[in-house]
């Protein structure tokens, strides 16, 4: 055998044995805790704002890959609102200096950096890191111009309107409204799940676009109010549960 071909050998056999023992220290360090997610780890921060009525929410995050190219993705938000909370955000510390907020009127905006701003990858913030959440006791309106809102939970006496942007999945939990207004811009999604009861929903929906609700008996009155000839809608439930509401339809 020609001394080429053994020196293969021994490093093909050195390549293996260096795997195995890497993938053996890889599985004792991840039994020990030793390995962790960081961006579970930042700390949130907590700012107390002032009162308002209505939020507007764009949720593009800009990112710079060199001088010249820059792209950008949409960031979710959490809102919550309900008489027993507090105007804040909650919000991961490292995405402070990205966050941007302000008012008009009664109007709280909310957005990341502006399109231009040289801002790198390291400063980006994924979703399964520390959520961006807003609180409130209660609002009027809420309009998102890009990303994605999760409605973790809305209870309140008055009326609400909610104006969702093009193209986007939201998810609307635990809803108790008497009246809701809901506009579904063209391309999105909208879920309203968890045994949410709504005295009277009034639906806008664009092109393309899809409602799904679970436990539709939850939901005693449907206005349409403009509806493509393209929207969907789509109820979901267990067949017991949807007893009450098979009846209405017959």
């Amino acid at each position: 055998m020609k001394k080429s071909n053994k020196l293969l050998i021994v490093l093909c056999c050195f390549i293996i044995i260096t795997l195995v023992f890497f993938n053996m220290l890889l599985n004792v360090q991840l039994k020990a805790g030793n390995f962790r997610n960081d961006f579970k780890d930042i700390p949130p921060v907590v700012v107390t704002l002032q009162p308002f009525n209505h939020v507007v929410y764009d949720g593009r995050l800009y990112m710079s890959h060199s001088r010249t190219s820059q792209s950008w993705t949409d960031r979710s938000m959490y809102l919550s609102i309900g008489e027993k909370e507090k105007y804040k955000l909650e919000m991961p510390s490292n995405i402070t200096s990205l966050l941007k907020y302000s008012y008009q009127g009664d109007t709280l905006f909310i957005s990341f950096n502006e399109k231009g701003e040289k801002i790198g990858r390291r400063d980006y913030v994924p979703e399964s890191g520390v959520p961006l959440h807003l609180f409130a006791p209660g609002l009027t309106s809420v309009s998102s111009l890009s990303g994605a809102i999760i409605f973790s939970g809305i209870d309140q006496k008055g009326p609400l309107a909610l104006h969702l942007s093009q193209s986007m999945n939201f998810t609307l939990h635990s809803l108790h409204l008497p009246i809701l207004n809901l506009h579904i811009d063209t391309n999105a999604q909208v879920r309203i799940i968890d045994n949410s009861y709504v005295d009277s929903l009034a639906l806008t929906m664009s092109k393309n676009t899809v409602l799904t609700i679970n436990t539709p008996d939850n939901i005693k009155s449907l206005q349409p109010v403009q509806l493509d000839a393209s929207a969907r809608i789509s109820m979901e439930g267990k067949a017991n549960d949807m007893k009450t509401y098979l009846q209405k339809t017959q």
